[in-house]
């Protein structure tokens, strides 16, 4: 699958899938590449099938989490093969939820390191267009976060996230 593809090419683990995706990247180069190529794919499936294409929001933090696989039984019941928990996965989520349709938004941590690597994606990564969105406090997190965005010409909204409830 389309996923599968972008998973296994930016070396991502796929957690969850119910409200989204929930992928998680020992770098975070990568979660960037995979949230680039998502988006341009899901572009290009609409294009394909001369649909609307869907425009997805992604949210990139870099934290602590921890992790643990349930047991065959759990999952048979109904549970994730996988599950983290951890502030960085609820601030990952407030970013994508405050993201603008086909917005990548980065946290504080996320954003500068995701800059500095971005030359290894080669001239794509060169042309990116980097917009800070300010200071922003998310429900449930205990410090304000600078929002960053980037995206590619053309591509990116570049403008300010839509404020809502979270």
């Amino acid at each position: 699958s389309f996923v599968l593809g972008l998973q296994q090419r930016w070396r991502g683990r796929l957690i969850d899938r119910s409200d989204g995706l929930l992928l998680i990247f020992e770098r975070p180069l990568d979660g960037l590449g995979f949230a680039l190529d998502y988006r341009a794919g899901l572009e290009s499936l609409g294009k394909t099938h001369g649909i609307t294409p869907l425009r997805a929001r992604a949210g990139l933090h870099v934290g602590e989490v921890l992790m643990w696989h349930n047991s065959d039984e759990a999952v048979q019941a109904g549970a994730k093969s996988m599950e983290i928990e951890g502030l960085a996965k609820p601030l990952a989520a407030r970013l994508m939820q405050l993201a603008r349709p086909g917005q990548i938004l980065l946290s504080s941590v996320a954003g500068p390191l995701v800059r500095r690597a971005a030359r290894e994606l080669g001239p794509r990564g060169e042309a990116l267009q980097w917009r800070s969105h300010g200071r922003w406090r998310f429900k449930g997190m205990p410090e304000v976060q600078e929002v960053h965005e980037v995206g590619e010409p053309g591509l990116a909204p570049l403008r300010a996230p839509r404020g809502d409830s979270k």
